[in-house]
């Protein structure tokens, strides 16, 4: 269990609140383009991200409708890209830092590397964000299935015949 907070750059304590719904609608100073910071202690070591928006989440021209019931014809249209799905890269001062990509939009929720492994983050169930206080959230490792390990085993028994096809029968 981890206890994520918003730093400035420099790893200053800003906030418990991991995105600042409220101020982003209202302030028009805000930049889309402005990092966040992050910091988080994972198994005794200090990990920071620096993280920006992701504007090319969405294709240029993507459209998303939405109807709702007895409002025949109309459409709401939604061309933007949310500011709180965000890609960056997370530091450790003693191991090898990796990319991060995650979502801010209600906790953080996401995956990042760490000395070439990875990692997925997201808020621990049934443990709703409190204000004055950090949002618990679960960090673990992704773990590769023996299977798929052997992937790269030419000696591995394939299901369907056909090597390097281990999955096969799961989708006839």
């Amino acid at each position: 269990i981890v206890h994520p907070v918003r730093v400035d750059a420099g790893g200053s304590f800003l906030s418990y609140e991991l995105w600042p719904r409220a101020l982003r609608k209202r302030d028009v100073s805000v930049r889309r383009d402005a990092p966040a910071f992050y910091q988080l202690q994972y198994r005794g070591r200090e990990l920071r991200f620096n993280l920006t928006a992701n504007q090319h989440l969405l294709a240029p021209g993507f459209v998303s409708e939405t109807r709702r019931r007895g409002g025949l014809g109309r459409a709401h249209i939604q061309a933007h890209t949310p500011a709180c799905h965000l890609l960056g890269e997370v530091q450790d001062p003693e191991l090898e830092g990796g990319l991060a990509a995650i979502s801010a939009c209600d906790g953080l929720k996401g995956v990042f590397q760490l000395s070439n492994e990875d990692y997925f983050i997201e808020p621990l169930d049934g443990a709703p964000a409190r204000p004055g206080h950090a949002q618990p959230h679960v960090v673990y490792k992704r773990q590769v299935p023996e299977r798929l390990a052997q992937w790269g085993d030419s000696s591995a028994p394939s299901t369907c015949g056909v090597q390097g096809m281990l999955f096969c029968s799961q989708f006839s």
